[in-house]
């Protein structure tokens, strides 16, 4: 009986390593791996900076988990905003299968967007383990609170070595932590003193694109944020995202990968 115990044991390790091993070949197979964490979604961040990066020609996905409702929106190569209703957030299995679907369908780019005190945040670095990691603020309080501090501290903590940490934060006691965290994790800090026009830009740069160009793309997506085509899937998660993928791969076919 105790040898039957161990020879299962066994059998489930070693699937799971395979599995663990498998995923992170289809992750790493992705070129730019992007998080967007600030205080609340800001209208249209994630959509322009997706119109950014696939003007330039790169295959673009995204994923925006709302902490503040049980939905989430994907973000899709030709522009389409499709978005989730479910009976919760979207769940660490949910974003392995998005990844996994991004992957095999030949994105160049993933971008994910979820709010700094979020248990989203735990995810930032075993599942997407992202190379850049943009936050346009901690929080949209003025002054800096004890609750920033910490915000900001498990923030950054949260972020891989040797990323790069893009930030729009203006407060100095915010900017303080994470200039302290960051040379402590090897972590590429780049401040943008010009708020969202700033950030959109200095993606644009990165990727060939023009600052008026950029600033436009941003006021487009502010415009559009909202106008998703809904898929309730309040009962069977599981629908919904079938829903998505074969959108996903009409994409891809469309534009030949």
């Amino acid at each position: 009986m105790v040898s039957l115990f161990y020879i299962v044991y066994t059998i489930v390790a070693i699937s799971l390593l395979i599995a663990k091993y498998r995923f992170d070949r289809a992750r790493n197979s992705i070129s730019h791996r992007i998080a967007i964490i600030g205080s609340s979604p800001h209208p249209g961040l994630s959509g322009a900076i997706a119109a950014i990066i696939g003007s330039s020609g790169l295959h673009t996905f995204g994923a925006i988990d709302e902490a503040a409702k049980p939905s989430g929106t994907i973000l899709l190569p030709d522009g389409t905003r499709a978005r989730l209703i479910s009976a919760s957030r979207l769940k660490s299995r949910t974003i392995v299968r998005l990844i996994w679907s991004f992957a095999r369908r030949g994105a160049d780019v993933v971008i994910y967007e979820a709010q700094a005190g979020s248990r989203a945040l735990r995810w930032l670095r075993p599942l997407l383990s992202p190379r850049t990691v943009i936050v346009p603020a901690v929080s949209a309080v003025p002054t800096v609170t004890v609750a920033d501090v910490k915000r900001a501290t498990h923030l950054i903590r949260n972020v891989p070595r040797n990323a790069t940490l893009i930030t729009a934060e203006h407060r100095h006691g915010i900017l303080s932590v994470m200039r302290h965290e960051s040379r402590r994790r090897s972590i590429r800090l780049v401040e943008i003193k010009d708020g969202m026009e700033g950030l959109v830009s200095h993606v644009g740069a990165i990727f060939d694109v023009k600052h008026d160009r950029a600033v436009r793309m941003l006021s487009q997506a502010e415009a559009t944020d909202g106008h998703d085509k809904v898929y309730d899937c309040t009962h069977r998660i599981r629908t919904g995202l079938q829903v998505i993928i074969r959108k996903v791969d009409a994409a891809s076919l469309a534009s030949g990968r």
